[in-house]
């Protein structure tokens, strides 16, 4: 009988905490896309706010994943979800009084990311102590639910609110929502530092343990490769070529929102799927859930219309929540408890690195070749890699613990 995570106290503050942040998180995208365009018009300084928290965020990941397994990592997460409280609410305030510039917009983002960076590598090592080992997939399932039902709710409010009112708004919801989850996360009472990890040795020291815990698994780095190219090209894609498709050929932000919302929805039905199934080979499962994404952008690259794109963005959300649920578990299952948090920041940092290049290439990008090619280079870049991996044999063959 499938175990039920919500009925341990600490899950349940974590899950909610969860749900509530990435309400407003699901509006953030929506708003301040658009905030940025209304204030220049330029799918390049869209593209610079935007590295610019991915650029801190990666720069820092590494230092977060040694700090929560140093310290309790409900601690982090609180004051984490706080700064996140100050970033988001002094960017709104920015937009709503008209007075926001792109270096004021882009120093706030990369204080969110920052924020972000400690808080990643603590939230997945924080899992497995509120939560029974074997709960553990149940357990992200959970959290991939409210992750993606909020984020649903949050692009179609997004959407409306930006239509509406006017991006400022959304982003102090998005504030609002972060104070919420950082009273909640403060109040898990679990101690999430194993006795590992008391004994210390370095921050440096710290870093090469769990580079070698990292690299000693060729499932491990061989996705996270995969996921170097693929994000890179997948966060401009869909960050800075979208909306600009969006505006030109789809009528602007409720367009977008519906398109984040489908994804939404088809990641909650993904999530859903996985609290009943437990794939004997997760990695060949979920790699097979990355393939289902594609098809979204060839069809955004043809200037397909807005029911083709919505169709294929429901199938992308069902496709990356199922890899999603299978790669988290995976990694919790097989990795130390006390090198969690830092093997995570690896991943991250790996998967992540590149996302800033992205962001910030995809506007030029647009501007020199056009929308169709350049949506096009990002599917290539996409695709190769995820039929690459493949190649790697644990990829195929790593079976689930207990199958």
């Amino acid at each position: 009988m499938p175990i039920n995570p919500l009925r341990e106290r600490n899950f349940r503050l974590l899950f909610s905490a969860q749900a509530i942040s990435l309400l407003g998180s699901g509006v953030a995208p929506v708003a301040l896309a658009f905030g940025v365009l209304r204030s220049t018009g330029s799918a390049v300084d869209l593209g610079i706010v935007l590295a610019a928290r991915e650029a801190v965020m990666v720069v820092l990941l590494l230092f977060g994943g040694v700090w929560a397994d140093r310290l309790p990592r409900q601690l982090i997460g609180a004051v984490a979800n706080a700064v996140c409280v100050l970033a988001q609410a002094a960017t709104g305030l920015l937009l709503l009084t008209h007075t926001s510039q792109v270096w004021s917009l882009a120093l706030l983002a990369a204080l969110n990311g920052a924020a972000i960076a400690f808080w990643g590598p603590a939230s997945v090592g924080l899992v497995p102590s509120t939560v029974p080992t074997p709960a553990l997939r149940q357990a992200n399932s959970l959290l991939g639910l409210a992750r993606n039902s909020s984020g649903v709710a949050g692009a179609a409010l997004g959407g409306v609110l930006v239509a509406l009112i006017g991006p400022g708004l959304g982003l102090e919801i998005d504030a609002a929502s972060y104070l919420a989850a950082a009273l909640l996360i403060w109040a898990i009472r679990t101690s999430t530092i194993e006795e590992a990890a008391r004994r210390r040795q370095g921050v440096l020291g710290d870093l090469a343990t769990g580079w070698s815990e990292f690299w000693s698994r060729s499932w491990l780095w061989g996705i996270v490769v995969q996921f170097a190219l693929f994000n890179m090209a997948y966060v401009g894609a869909v960050s800075v070529l979208l909306p600009v498709f969006a505006r030109r050929s789809l009528g602007g932000p409720p367009a977008y929102g519906a398109i984040y919302a489908l994804a939404g929805i088809g990641a909650v039905i993904g999530g859903l799927a996985m609290l009943r199934l437990a794939p004997a080979r997760p990695l060949l499962v979920g790699t097979a859930g990355i393939v289902v994404s594609l098809p979204f952008f060839a069809l955004m690259a043809l200037g397909a219309p807005l029911w083709g794109l919505l169709l294929t963005s429901l199938l992308a959300g069902i496709g990356v929540e199922t890899f999603s649920v299978l790669w988290s578990t995976t990694m919790q299952e097989r990795i130390p408890r006390d090198k969690l948090s830092r093997v995570s920041s690896y991943d991250s940092f790996g998967s992540f690195v590149l996302m800033p290049i992205g962001l910030a290439a995809a506007g030029p990008l647009e501007a020199a070749v056009g929308l169709g090619p350049a949506i096009w280079i990002a599917f290539l870049v996409m695709a190769v890699p995820t039929g690459l991996v493949l190649l790697v044999p644990d990829v195929r063959s790593l079976r689930r613990l207990g199958a």
